[in-house]
């Protein structure tokens, strides 16, 4: 199956999907990643994570989520910011910083 076009592949159905080789489930489009169980997203590059959207990259293992881009970390909820470290918030925007909800 892996062969197949990326238009073919988007059509499988989800049991199929996860049955592929993750080189092969990264060139899905979007929408059909985002439908995958968090386990299985969790093991993709972090490129591929970067494309999927704000809300169901911070479902994710703060250990993933701290390892994408200062580009993709900063379209985060800040709830999900507040609980990066230090020295990774330190990279950040710093008007996104300011407006984080430290308690």
């Amino acid at each position: 199956i892996s062969h197949l076009s990326a238009n073919v592949l988007n059509q499988l159905n989800m049991e199929t999907i996860k049955k592929l080789p993750f080189r092969v489930v990264e060139q899905l489009d979007t929408p059909i990643l985002e439908k995958l169980p968090l386990d299985t997203l969790e093991c993709f590059s972090p490129s591929t994570i970067e494309r999927l959207p704000p809300d169901v990259i911070a479902k994710l293992n703060i250990e993933i989520i701290k390892g994408l881009s200062v580009e993709c970390l900063e379209t985060l909820d800040p709830e999900v910011l507040k609980k990066l470290p230090e020295e990774i918030l330190a990279q950040l925007n710093p008007d996104i910083i300011k407006g984080l909800p430290f308690s």
